[in-house]
Order: C-alpha cells, then sequence, then structure tokens
C-alpha cells in the first residue's frame, strides 16, 4: 500500500518506506517452508522487487525452496507472486510459464485469520491485470463477478476490499477504454413513468449525457461513469446493446425509514441492559439519573471469535461518562457480573456512542459503564449491533423498547 501510495504521488516518509522495506528484506529471507510461509516470503520478495531493488539472490533462494518442500506452491500464491517477480526481472519466458501454472480458484486457508476468499480473487487479478493482461480475457468475467457476489453478500474485510480496489484499478489500466458505448439506463417511477439516466464523468473519465432515445455515448477515455437517480426510482432498467461486458453496481445512502423489530442471531448473540443502582433493568429513569449500561454477548456456535466490533449507539437522553468508560476499558467495569472479568482489546469513544473491540467465546461476557440521563422524554434506544471484523458470518443486532426519562 506504501508502495501503491509513493507511486501515484502520496507523500510517503523515507523512514517508514525504508524500515518496511527492511522488514520486507528479513521476510524475504526467511527459511518457513509452509505454504502459508512461503507465500509470505514472495510476497514480501514481490514488494522488494517492485520497489526496483535486485532480488535475484531471494528470487532463486524461493524458487528452490518451493521445488524442494512444496510443489503446490507453484500453483498457489507463492507461484503467483514469483511469477510477478519474474516479469518484473524482464524474466519473460519464465514468468509466463509460471503463471500458466497457476490457478485462478486458488485454495483458500480459513486458518489465516487475515485471509479470506476476496483475497485470494483480489490478488491475482491484481498481478494477472500488471503483468500478464493477455490472461484477462480467460478469467476476467468469472474473477470479477466472483469478487462481486463476495462483496454483495458482505463477505470481506477491510484488508481484502482495500486489494479489491487495487485489483480493479489494475485491471481498468489493462483493459481498453470504452469509445463508442451503446448503452442506457434509465429510472421506472410509479405506474411506469421512464425517465433517462445522465451519466457523468467517473473517476477516469465516462459518456456524456444520453442523446436521442436515450442511447448514451462514452467518452474518449476511461471506463468508469456514474448516473444519480432520484428517491422516487422502483427499477432501474440499463441495457446494453455492445459486444463488451458492462459491469455496473447500484449505491444507496441514508437511514432505514423504520427501526428494526427482529432480533437477529447469525454465530452472535448480544443486548443490552440499562440497570438502577440496585441492579434492576428498567426502561424508564429519572432526569438526572445515573444508570449502568451493560451490553452482554456470546457467540452461539460454541467457538472463540477475535477482532469483534461491538456498536453501543446511545439514545439521545443517555449522556455516557467517558470516565466509567475508559475504567472499564481497563478491565475495572462499573458492576462486576457473576461471570469472569472481561476486558475488551480496545474501547473508541465517540460522541454518540461506544464502539468496543475484542473477543467474544460461548459463554456470556459484559462490559459496562455510567451514563447519566441529561433530557425528559421518550427516546428511541437504537438497535445493539455486533460483527466481527474478519468473518461477515458472525455478526448480531438486538432492537431495544424505548427508554422514557421522566421530568422530575
Amino acid at each position: 500500500f506504501l508502495t501503491e501510495a509513493r507511486n501515484r504521488g502520496y507523500y510517503v516518509a523515507p523512514s517508514v518506506m525504508e524500515r518496511m522495506l527492511q522488514a520486507a528484506r528479513d521476510l524475504g529471507s526467511s527459511q518457513e517452508h509452509s505454504l502459508y510461509s512461503l507465500a509470505s516470503r514472495a510476497y514480501a520478495v514481490y514488494v522488494l522487487t517492485l520497489n526496483e531493488i535486485v532480488t535475484t539472490p531471494l528470487v532463486e533462494s524461493l524458487k528452490a525452496d518451493m521445488a524442494r518442500y512444496n510443489r503446490e506452491a507453484e500453483t498457489e500464491l507463492p507461484g503467483l507472486f514469483l511469477a510477478g517477480c519474474y516479469s518484473l526481472l524482464r524474466r519473460d519466458i519464465d514468468a509466463f510459464a509460471l503463471a500458466e501454472k497457476i490457478k485462478w480458484n486458488m485454495r483458500f486457508d480459513d486458518s489465516v485469520h487475515y485471509f479470506d476468499e476476496l483475497l485470494y480473487d483480489s490478488l491475482y487479478l491484481s498481478v494477472t491485470a500488471k503483468h500478464f493482461p493477455r490472461r484477462l480475457r480467460e478469467v476476467s468475467e468469472t474473477l470479477l463477478n466472483s469478487m462481486a457476489g463476495r462483496l454483495e453478500n458482505q463477505r470481506y474485510t477491510t484488508l481484502s476490499a482495500n486489494f479489491a480496489l487495487m485489483a480493479v484499478d489494475a485491471y481498468l489500466k489493462a483493459v481498453p477504454g470504452v469509445t463508442n458505448g451503446r448503452f442506457t439506463a434509465r429510472e421506472i417511477l410509479n405506474g411506469s413513468r421512464r425517465r433517462d439516466l445522465v451519466f457523468a464523468p467517473g473517476v477516469t473519465g465516462g459518456p456524456a449525457a444520453p442523446g436521442a432515445g436515450g442511447a448514451s455515448q462514452a467518452a474518449s477515455t476511461g471506463a468508469l461513469f456514474s448516473a444519480s437517480f432520484s428517491g422516487e426510482a422502483e427499477k432501474i432498467q440499463i441495457e446494453n446493446r455492445d459486444a463488451l461486458n458492462l459491469f455496473y453496481q447500484v449505491t444507496q445512502g441514508g437511514f432505514e425509514r423504520e427501526i428494526p423489530g427482529t432480533e437477529i442471531k447469525n454465530n452472535l448473540e448480544v443486548y443490552r441492559e440499562f440497570l438502577n443502582d440496585s441492579g434492576e433493568a428498567v426502561d424508564s429513569v429519572g432526569a438526572g439519573d445515573v444508570v449502568t449500561v451493560k451490553v452482554n454477548f456470546r457467540t452461539t456456535n460454541n467457538k472463540t471469535v477475535s477482532n469483534l466490533a461491538l456498536v453501543d449507539l446511545l439514545p439521545a437522553g443517555l449522556e455516557a461518562d467517558i470516565d466509567s468508560v475508559r475504567r472499564a476499558a481497563a478491565g475495572q467495569p462499573a458492576v462486576q457480573s457473576g461471570g469472569s472479568r472481561w476486558r475488551p482489546d480496545y474501547v473508541d469513544v465517540r460522541e454518540d456512542r461506544i464502539v468496543v473491540y475484542g473477543t467474544a467465546g460461548p459463554q456470556v461476557a459484559s462490559f459496562s459503564y455510567r451514563a447519566r440521563a441529561i433530557n425528559p422524554g421518550t427516546f428511541t434506544v437504537p438497535p445493539l449491533f455486533a460483527e466481527a471484523m474478519y468473518d461477515k458470518s458472525v455478526w448480531a443486532m438486538r432492537p431495544q423498547a424505548p427508554l422514557v426519562v421522566r421530568k422530575e
């Protein structure tokens, strides 16, 4: 990421870059031989080669270890990065010979915390687009649709999502730009009324406004373009009359019109309680009263999940006691639960919410802090939400009744 940023004109401190490159040298010269270790070594050597550092000894050592200890590595991530190194070193015959062996649907190892299927797809597309663009015709449709499906189903992490962006960027640079796209896009309103959408240039250019009959012509450069549809739209109709594939994405933003009313448990369970001084759960307090906010959670599949994020968005009638939040973050909860004391990895205190990061297991754990009722009225309590940051199959949401703050 630092290399890409620097090559695009962003400032990267030389001291930071040098420390990163030294870490890559250490990793690239290690003697570990497992498939994951070989992949890490190959990636480090690839990054060094991208930075125009002579890596021939490291490349030869890596190649020898792959042949000696794990021949399957040639068809997996180690082979992918090694082929990229060969291409950068202008060893085209070796590069193309190895690239032919690599499987685009590489073996997924779910024992590695930060790897997921999208990361594998993105790495393959990125290296292929940069160094072997002639192979894109064979894999681009299947690969891009696979990546889109994983994103649509929220099977991604911050790491794999960023690699996906880099991969798509490399792909767009490798394929020809659309010069005369024959496509239309319309929004369908109530009563089957239709309205043509007007395209505007995207990140790298795009088509002009639709002409007669709704036909759109692409600009002379660029492969990305966008159009906005109104809140009245019930459907979006897209038609492509070109021989080339047209990939599209529809995005929406805003807030739910209605509060979710059903609890969701996907391998995880969460619930929040407001407790009075006697430790009793309440949904009504007096203005000025101090309550304990207790967030409870556990996994429901008898597994332990790390890197869990719990989003505790407070109702407008409560104000968190920041000191008590910080004490709880240090392992000193406002109220001691009956179970063992749970300590978070990190707590992010924001203006309207508390975000707690940590590990959840099958036993109920809790995080407690104090909050003061500051405004009288009846306040909507936002649903408590939690998800595993690196496993989108683990998440939960729990609606809660409104909180009444009495004027006393």
